[in-house]
C-alpha cells in the first residue's frame, strides 16, 4: 500500500515495476534464490504492508522485493517483447501471422506505461480483456488452426465472419444506445468479474 514503507522495511534501495504474466529466468543459483525468498516471503505478505489480488497473494510484489534484495532488475521492455492489453486504446492483432500493434491516441495509465504504441511478440490480455472479442479472436485461430487442422485463409475469414464482425458490432451498438439506455433505465449494476 506504501512503496517507501515497503522499501524501508524491507531493507532494499528500489523496488521494479513487473507485470508479471510472463516470466523468463535461467535456471542457475542467483534466479533460485530469487524464487526461494520470493516464496519464503508469501507467509508475510499481510504483515509487509502488500495489496492481495482477487484476495491472493500476489506474486508480483514478491518477486519485486526478492529482485531488490538480489540486486537484479528486470530486463526493459520498450515495446517489444510484451505489451499489455489493459494499457492501449487500440489492438490490431493476427496470432497466426505472428504480428501484433497496440496503440493510443492519450496515455491512459501514464504511471505504468508511457508508450504510444507498441509492436510486440506477446499480447498480455489483462483483466476483462480475456473476455473479449479479440482475445477470443486469436484463441480460435489457434484452435482452428492446430487442433482442427483448419488452413489458415479459412480461419481468418471464419474469425472475422463470426467474431471480430459481432464483436465490433456489439461495441458499436453499446455506444450508440448507451445514452438512451440510461436515460431510460438508468445505469446497471457493476457485474462481478470472473476473475475475482
Amino acid at each position: 500500500k506504501d512503496i517507501k514503507s515497503v522499501i524501508q522495511s524491507q531493507g532494499i534501495s528500489y523496488f521494479p515495476l513487473i507485470c508479471g504474466s510472463i516470466y523468463f529466468a535461467r535456471n542457475n543459483e542467483i534466479s533460485r534464490k530469487i524464487f526461494g525468498f520470493a516464496k519464503s516471503m508469501v507467509k508475510d505478505y499481510d504483515s509487509i504492508g502488500l495489496v492481495r489480488l482477487r484476495n491472493q497473494e500476489n506474486e508480483e510484489p514478491l518477486m519485486a522485493i526478492s529482485m531488490a534484495n538480489f540486486n537484479q532488475v528486470p530486463i526493459g521492455d520498450f515495446g517489444n517483447l510484451k505489451a499489455d492489453r489493459m494499457f492501449y486504446q487500440y489492438l490490431s492483432s493476427n496470432v497466426l501471422k505472428g504480428k501484433a500493434r497496440l496503440w493510443s491516441k492519450t496515455l491512459p495509465v501514464s504511471e505504468y506505461s508511457t508508450l504510444m504504441s507498441s509492436e510486440p511478440l506477446i499480447v498480455h490480455y489483462n483483466g476483462a480483456h480475456a473476455d473479449h472479442f479479440e482475445y477470443l479472436s486469436e484463441v480460435t485461430r489457434l484452435i482452428k488452426t492446430y487442433k482442427n487442422h483448419w488452413n489458415h485463409s479459412v480461419t481468418n475469414l471464419f474469425v472475422f465472419l463470426f467474431i471480430t464482425i459481432p464483436g465490433r458490432s456489439k461495441i458499436l451498438m453499446k455506444q450508440l444506445f448507451r445514452p438512451i439506455y440510461r436515460l431510460a433505465f438508468g445505469y446497471r449494476e457493476v457485474k462481478l468479474s470472473n476473475r475475482l
